[in-house]
């Protein structure tokens, strides 16, 4: 401060004492009258903020918090930085050492977070993932319940496998002096939890207490139409306590039905760390669902409050348990077998004068090759005479298109020269059925697909066989045969004929119908009860 001050000319008193004696601070200030210059200058910079701080006015500014800034101090999904900004913006008051977003000593956004004392309010926000939760300390509560997080190992601030590897500093993280953090995520599908938690932690509800129910799995199979068929599927079991699989007790794992009553259904592998369950023995179609439960060495770890006024704490532990509901699918093939079309073509002739038919007429039959009609390079079927009828009948012909080209008139008359042209098509059969041509079973029996026809879901009465019988102009359906495998449930293999027109048989086998429809709907039931 002396060497800011103007120099007078006259030597002071201090310039002239001894150098022996140390001056005073007052015997060094010049003697003027005038003010001196600190006195006179605006406050610095510095000065500033320890005065604005000092009055409680912000350091972080409140226009940089905002779910943006949450992720980038380390919360990594969105809806989550979301549900954190409005539970904070809600209560801002409520921060360690008397802050408030309004005023607070905060230097950054983490700091921030790690002061809150409130209650994150995130239930049923669609949050996947929880990665970055521990910045959140202080919190009061956290209710993360009702969403999606597969795995909550992000709660722990801790390595230790056992208690006594877990540090007093980690024991102590979560939760302020004298309470520890509720904490309540129920309704997640928990796959992967932390053996250890650390800090004065709450789990409400216990895990224990409250069946972790897992998403629903659908599980399809195609059934092979062997009568042996039983159909076996893998149900993976992806649990993990900390890195480890979890140990499933071994008397926990059971089948049931959705009222709750047993099934059939063997289970091939009971309790240890199994990676995945296989079931047996399962012949239809229907909802099923498996309980499992960890073994004590595979429980979740934390630390609880015990004496609030010295903050001790002490271990607390919940076992996990699950339900797992499935379904299964399980298909048979409907496809389509040999459709024959017999083809019978006519020609009659007749007199452009009288209309009566004429015999005599020559003509040659062509198939087609190209658009137009080439009878030099078309092919020839054969030639034809009319008889005294005026016809000329023509069996077998495969599909295509065909022209009659006269090359002899009959006796009296002048030859035609326009071509008679007509085309053969076969009939259809369509199979249509809900669950169309394609299925995916996973691992299980990987994409199978059908050229022609549908597969039907068993046990679905609603996924029914429409079938579609499209004759071809002109001709109609004669008859239509139905063949069954004799299934998994103890069936009988057999075939059903319905003819088209009036008579009987002695064979049950075959059913004689007034029209198409009639065997249509006759085929569709017969299918419906041999699936």
């Amino acid at each position: 401060e002396a060497e800011t001050q103007p120099k007078s000319e006259a030597p002071t008193e201090a310039e002239t004492q001894p150098k022996s004696e140390a001056p005073t601070e007052a015997e060094t200030q010049p003697k003027t009258e005038a003010p001196t210059e600190p006195e006179s200058q605006p406050p610095s910079e510095s000065q500033n903020e320890t005065s604005n701080r000092d009055q409680g006015m912000p350091k972080l500014d409140i226009r940089d918090f905002n779910p943006e800034s949450i992720q980038a101090a380390g919360i990594k999904d969105q809806n989550f930085a979301r549900a954190i900004y409005d539970s904070i913006m809600a209560d801002p008051s409520n921060f360690l050492d008397g802050n408030t977003l309004e005023k607070n000593n905060f230097s950054t956004v983490v700091e921030l977070l790690k002061s809150y004392t409130g209650t994150i309010y995130a239930s049923n926000k669609d949050i996947t993932d929880i990665e970055g939760i521990s910045v959140l300390k202080s919190c009061a509560k956290w209710d993360i319940s009702y969403n999606h997080i597969v795995d909550i190992r992000p709660l722990s601030i801790s390595n230790a496998v056992i208690e006594s590897e877990v540090t007093p500093d980690e024991q102590t993280y979560y939760g302020i002096f004298g309470r520890s953090m509720e904490v309540n995520v129920y309704g997640n599908p928990i796959r992967k939890y932390p053996l250890w938690v650390g800090g004065r932690f709450n789990l409400q509800p216990l895990l224990t207490d409250n069946v972790v129910k897992l998403d629903d799995e659908v599980l399809k199979y195609v059934v092979d139409g062997t009568d042996s068929f039983a159909g076996t599927y893998t149900v993976p079991l992806s649990f993990y306590a900390g890195n480890d699989h979890v140990n499933i007790r071994e008397d926990s794992i059971k089948i049931r039905e959705m009222d709750g009553s047993s099934t059939g259904t063997q289970v091939s592998a009971k309790g240890g760390k199994i990676e995945s369950l296989e079931l047996s023995n399962i012949l239809g179609s229907g909802k099923l669902f498996i309980t499992l439960g960890a073994a004590n060495d595979s429980r979740m770890n934390w630390f609880v409050i015990t004496d609030s006024g010295f903050d001790d704490v002490q271990s607390n532990a919940s076992t996990i348990s699950w339900r797992i509901p499935f379904e299964i699918k399980m298909y048979t093939k409907v496809e389509k077998g040999t459709v024959h079309t017999d083809h019978r073509i006519s020609l009659i002739k007749t007199g452009q004068d009288d209309g009566k038919p004429k015999g005599g007429a020559k003509y040659v039959l062509y198939r087609k090759q190209g658009d137009s009609f080439a009878p030099e390079t078309d092919i020839i079927i054969g030639s034809y005479m009319t008889d005294e009828d005026g016809k000329i009948e023509v069996e077998g012909l495969a599909v295509g298109d065909y022209y009659f080209l006269e090359v002899s008139p009959p006796s009296g008359y002048d030859k035609n020269p326009a071509p008679t042209a007509f085309s053969v098509r076969d009939g259809e059969l369509k199979i249509n059925g809900k669950s169309g041509n394609k299925i995916d079973t996973g691992a299980l029996q990987g994409v199978q697909e059908l050229v022609d026809g549908s597969f039907v879901q068993g046990g679905d009465g609603t996924d029914n066989i429409d079938l579609e019988i499209i004759p071809p102009q002109g001709g109609d359906l004669d008859s239509l045969t139905l063949k069954w495998t004799a299934g998994n449930h103890n069936g009988t293999a057999g075939k059903m004929t319905y003819i088209v027109g009036s008579g009987e048989s002695a064979d049950p086998s075959i059913v004689y119908v007034p029209h198409r429809s009639a065997a249509e709907a006759a085929a569709e039931a017969k299918l419906a009860e041999a699936r």
